[in-house]
Formats: C-alpha cells, sequence, structure tokens
C-alpha cells in the first residue's frame, strides 16, 4: 500500500476531512515506522499539496475532493497552465545589507528560462549586484512547478534535515525570502549542503506530483 493510498484511507476514517495532525493520527504506527522518515508530518502535508485529490478549506482542513467536493465542470473555470521549461531557482545576497541580520539570505523561485531578467529587476533597486544564483532546478514538462515552490519552501522551513536554523526573513520587504543565521556567505560547503537539500527535496516533490 502507497503512502498515498494511506493518507486517503485515514482520511475517509476520520470522515473524511481534517487536519495534518488528526491524519496523521488515523495513520497506524506500524505503517508509519515503513515509511523510513523522521517527519511523518510533512510527508503526510507533501501528499495532501500535491495530490489534486486533496482540498484544503480556508479553516486549515484538508478534504478528499472525491467524497466531499463534487468536480466542476471544465467549462466553470480553465485549466491551469502548468511551466513547460524552466523550473526552480536558488538565489541568494552576497553581500551583507544593513537592513538585514548576519547570516545568508535565500530566496527558492520559479523561473521560465528568465531568471537573468529576474535577477536584473531585483539588483535595479539595489546600489551593486549583490543578488547571484546559487543553483536552479528543471522540472519534467507538465509539472506545476508552482506546487513544488510551495513543498520546498514547507520543508525549509520544518524539515531539521538540512541541519540550518532557516527562518522568514524578517525584513517586512523581503517576505518571500529566507534567512539561514547559521549559515555565512562564505560558507561555501554549507552553502552547497543547502542546495543539495533543496534539490533533494525539488525531486521528492515531482515523484509525488507525477503519481497523480
Amino acid at each position: 500500500m502507497t503512502q498515498y493510498e494511506q493518507v486517503v484511507i485515514a482520511l475517509k476514517k476520520i470522515g473524511g476531512k481534517g487536519t495534518v495532525s488528526e491524519i496523521l493520527n488515523a495513520i497506524p504506527e506500524d505503517h508509519l515506522k515503513k515509511w523510513k522518515t523522521e517527519t511523518p508530518k510533512n510527508t503526510v502535508w507533501s501528499i495532501l499539496s500535491l495530490r489534486n485529490a486533496f482540498v484544503k478549506e480556508k479553516t486549515g482542513v484538508w478534504v478528499y475532493s472525491e467524497v466531499e467536493t463534487p468536480k466542476k465542470p471544465v467549462s466553470q473555470k480553465p485549466a491551469v497552465k502548468t511551466a513547460t521549461k524552466g523550473g526552480l531557482y536558488l538565489i541568494a545576497f552576497t553581500e551583507n545589507v544593513k537592513s538585514l541580520k548576519a547570516g545568508f539570505v535565500f530566496k527558492v523561485g520559479m523561473t521560465n528560462d528568465k531568471l537573468e531578467k529576474r535577477l536584473w529587476v531585483y539588483n535595479a533597486h539595489l546600489p551593486i549586484q549583490i543578488i547571484q544564483t546559487v543553483a536552479t532546478y528543471p522540472v519534467p514538462d507538465g509539472v506545476n512547478a508552482k506546487k513544488i515552490e510551495e513543498y520546498v519552501r514547507i520543508e525549509l522551513l520544518n524539515n531539521d534535515a538540512h541541519g540550518f536554523s532557516i527562518t522568514k526573513c524578517e525584513d517586512g520587504h523581503q517576505r518571500e525570502w529566507l534567512q539561514a543565521q547559521d549559515i555565512n556567505k562564505g560558507d561555501q560547503e554549507s552553502i552547497n549542503k543547502l542546495a543539495k537539500f533543496v534539490k533533494n527535496a525539488v525531486n521528492r516533490a515531482v515523484k509525488i506530483q507525477k503519481t497523480d
């Protein structure tokens, strides 16, 4: 039985809707052990977020759409167009910025082969070109890059496996940026480790989404 099937069974067991914690608690402990992950709650969240069978309500409750939510006719809402080129990028401040605390300030976002233009826009408002590309991560055709981006961001903030203290950037003008206060800008080994974690998170998210 796949992890997805176990989540569906757990959700049905609690009435077809519930929070991530409620769904996790409805999965037998011996099944969770076979997942071989230290963060099963994150795995449940990723399955709920990346599979089309689940819908999140404003209250934070997840609903199994095949049970609770009738599908709308295609004519009522156009299909969401997904990126067929590019993927995700990891960019970062390479110099200190007075308004930001010490540490590694970075952002994971989507790119459709227009990363150079995006960087130019970011740097246009700064006195020097201090935002540079750390890594790029291609995604296959037909994969919803926006969902992949959301998954990676949650993993960075909630999965301690990367070994760093990552928080949302405190600067109100940089809300999409993240900050690792225990990584120095010149610590290339740690930056490479973080970039590898992002790569693995992208691959996990793509694998989950492609099985939908």
